[in-house]
């Protein structure tokens, strides 16, 4: 009788639609949701967007951003309408409210993932598209990131599924056609233009691509852009007002255009993006060639135009960003659902159709007895590399989490290779999403937590805090200020930014503490510049940087 119950239920859940959606939406809000407040916000975007709502939410200036009590004029705001928003019922800004907005976007996505990838191919397709997008190493850090990108991604999703939707419906096409102008104008204030310009430059490729032309005259853009126009404006015109000249110049063009084609941040390469991208989509990347053969493949040839959407949305965005200067691994978010939606619909195929065979059919096989190998091979390395240096009694107190892993990924990697060998590739599959999703667990509940203290701010701005006399000023000479401002809750630090303001600061009554990086400090000190009554109070690592705190003899 019991064995009945758990075959019906796992029945529910793995083949039928409605069940589909439940599992997905019970096993996302685990990797997403599980211990949101289990470590402090991490340098460099978390504990900025926390502060700009902080701001947003002490001064009550819904328009303009605020950040060390100056104009923000880098983002639209409103992703920090958003961690404002959820504040309201966290008591506050905190690691919670900052992180809930892409946490519930990455969740929105994997739903919109699975319906899509039922409309282009079948149940199964979207099924598997949604596990491997919940279960691919970038999407799952920045699910539980306080960054813009994921919840910009679930604006360009919303929008693309609704122009699939006119796509593939005669009756309602003009809605469908209608409703992503909303998205994209909604994308406009959470990131700026790329809010728009990646959906629709997408849906035009996309078009051209499969030379339906006669769908350019529904996609409706006379009306779309009013529509879109009038939802930016909102913002913008109230904003430009407010903020003047300098602050219109500096969101219309210098954030978008000028960063676009002349950054003066993250520089890279053009071939960047060949580099990071295939470590984001870890473990799924080895399912890639196989998937785009099997797209172009003649068994697909009656489907390709079902082929070419998710490939003509993975292509646009990924040389749009490509052709950009200014260049992040998270920038690419958008077009993890289209690759998910690329393997789903090839794994898929497969698994309803195992007799086939061919070279399309060994690109399937063989990288699941890659992913067996490299969890039985590796899988040790990997939990034991991070302990190479640790003590004794860390290895003592760590272990039962490390054994735990080590078992898991060698009879993990023993199952998915006994799969394959019995053509089982649906179980293969399942067990490679089931060992993401435990590693995920134990990432989240243990390592996570445990390597807080080497990322986070907050241990150091208790020290400012501790040793600030009274009535003094803490300032900081040459550092990004926003982590120090969230967690001292001071709203303004002055930044020094010359020596002379530096030497100044150090000779002022009215100063009682300084931050600086820890080269600037040695150079400072090799060139004799530190005076005799100033002393090191505090040095912390945070992240990859070191950061020395100066004080008053």
């Amino acid at each position: 009788m019991g064995n009945e119950k758990v075959t019906k239920a796992a029945q529910f859940f793995l083949s039928s639609s409605r069940g589909n959606v439940v599992f997905l939406i019970i096993l996302a809000s685990l990797i997403f949701f599980l211990n949101l407040n289990g470590w402090d916000l991490w340098n460099p975007d978390e504990p900025r967007y926390a502060q700009v709502a902080q701001e947003m939410r002490a001064t009550g200036d819904w328009t303009l951003p605020h950040l060390n009590s100056e104009i923000y004029a880098e983002k639209p705001p409103l992703f920090f309408w958003l961690i404002a928003f959820f504040s309201f019922f966290t008591g506050g800004v905190d690691e919670i409210s900052a992180r809930l907005p892409s946490a519930l976007a990455a969740l929105g996505c994997i739903i919109l993932t699975f319906f899509i990838g039922k409309r282009l191919f079948d149940q199964k397709a979207g099924f598997f598209a949604a596990l491997v997008l919940l279960t691919s190493t970038q999407f799952f850090w920045m699910g539980r990131r306080g960054n813009i990108d994921m919840t910009l991604s679930f604006w360009v999703i919303l929008a693309l599924t609704f122009f699939c939707l006119g796509l593939q419906g005669e009756r309602k096409s003009r809605f469908f056609y209608l409703i992503p102008y909303v998205f994209m104008g909604i994308g406009v204030l959470t990131k700026g233009p790329v809010g728009f310009l990646l959906p629709f430059l997408t849906m035009v490729v996309y078009l051209v691509v499969t030379k339906n032309f006669r769908h350019f005259k529904k996609l409706e853009i006379p009306w779309g852009l009013v529509i879109f126009i009038l939802i930016i404006s909102a913002w913008l015109i109230p904003a430009c007002i407010q903020g003047g000249e300098a602050y219109t110049q500096k969101i219309l063009f210098r954030q978008n255009i000028e960063r676009f084609a002349d950054t003066w941040t993250h520089q890279q390469p053009f071939y960047y993006y060949f580099e990071v991208f295939p470590a984001g989509l870890i473990p799924w990347i080895v399912l890639l060639p196989g998937a785009l053969l099997w797209g172009f493949s003649k068994d697909q040839r009656d489907h390709r135009l079902n082929f070419y959407f998710p490939l003509c949305w993975f292509l646009t965005i990924f040389i749009f960003f490509s052709l950009s200067t200014s260049k992040r691994e998270l920038y690419l978010l958008p077009l993890y659902p289209a690759a998910s939606l690329l393997l789903g619909g090839f794994v898929s195929s497969f698994i309803s159709s195992p007799e086939r065979e061919g070279i399309v059919s060994k690109f399937l096989l063989f990288p699941f007895y890659v992913l067996g190998g490299v969890f039985m091979l590796g899988g040790i390395g990997v939990c034991i590399v991070p302990f190479i240096k640790t003590p004794v009694s860390g290895l003592l107190r760590f272990f039962p989490h490390l054994l735990i892993f080590i078992l898991l990924f060698l009879f993990g990697g023993y199952l998915i290779i006994s799969f394959v060998r019995k053509n089982n590739l649906t179980a293969s599959f399942l067990t490679v999403t089931l060992i993401m999703v435990i590693g995920f667990l134990g990432a989240i509940e243990v390592v996570l937590p445990s390597i807080n203290p080497l990322k986070s701010a907050k241990p150091m701005c208790q020290n400012i805090l501790r040793y600030l006399p009274k009535g003094k000023q803490f300032v900081a000479y040459g550092q990004k200020i926003a982590p120090f401002n969230f967690y001292t809750g001071l709203n303004k630090i002055e930044e020094l930014k010359t020596n002379e303001e530096l030497m100044l600061a150090f000779n002022s009554p009215s100063v009682g503490l300084i931050l600086l990086g820890e080269n600037r400090f040695i150079t400072l000190q090799e060139k004799a510049l530190i005076p005799a009554n100033i002393q090191v109070i505090d040095r912390d690592q945070i992240g990859h940087r070191t950061f020395v705190l100066l004080g008053k003899k």
